[in-house]
């Protein structure tokens, strides 16, 4: 048998048992990293937050913009398309940064709008809006919207 030969049949070799592994990695449950194999991110598991569920977040929050009113601020962002989606939670902190794992100032929501009527003349806010599906994954926070609410604000910062 020349090297020619030798390689060719090393190399067929080689790719049915590597069209073998990828067909088998491909369907069936338990495949491949224990989906059910077709790729809607369901792995068959209860979604009930424990072992085997949804993992996947829905994509953040896009167009996310406020307007300042007399002690409040109304909020404002894009719908996100998402078949398991639950809700908006909405994040407001007095410094930039907010923080959007800790406790939310408004959760559940089912509309792409809020008001935040609970907001004081004069002070600064910075707010942020997440996506959260039904087995309680959170998207990453959107783009970070800061306003102040005034007395009759002159120009709505």
């Amino acid at each position: 048998m020349t090297w020619t030969r030798a390689f060719q049949t090393l190399a067929t070799g080689l790719l049915a048992t590597c069209l073998v592994l990828f067909a088998a990695g491909c369907g069936g449950a338990g495949a491949n990293g224990g989906g059910d194999g077709n790729g809607d991110g369901d792995d068959g598991g209860d979604d009930d937050g424990g072992g085997g569920g949804d993992t996947t977040a829905p994509a953040a929050p896009g167009g996310f913009s406020g307007e300042s009113m007399d002690s409040a601020i109304d909020l404002t962002w894009g719908a996100v398309d998402a078949d398991d989606l639950d809700g908006y939670n909405v994040y407001r902190g007095t410094n930039s940064g907010v923080n959007a794992s800790g406790d939310p100032l408004a959760s559940g929501l089912s509309e792409t709008a809020y008001t935040d009527s609970s907001a004081e003349n004069g002070t600064t806010y910075y707010y942020v809006v997440t996506a959260v599906d039904t087995a309680g994954n959170a998207s990453d926070p959107s783009s970070e919207v800061e306003k102040t609410p005034f007395d009759d604000p002159p120009d709505r910062p």
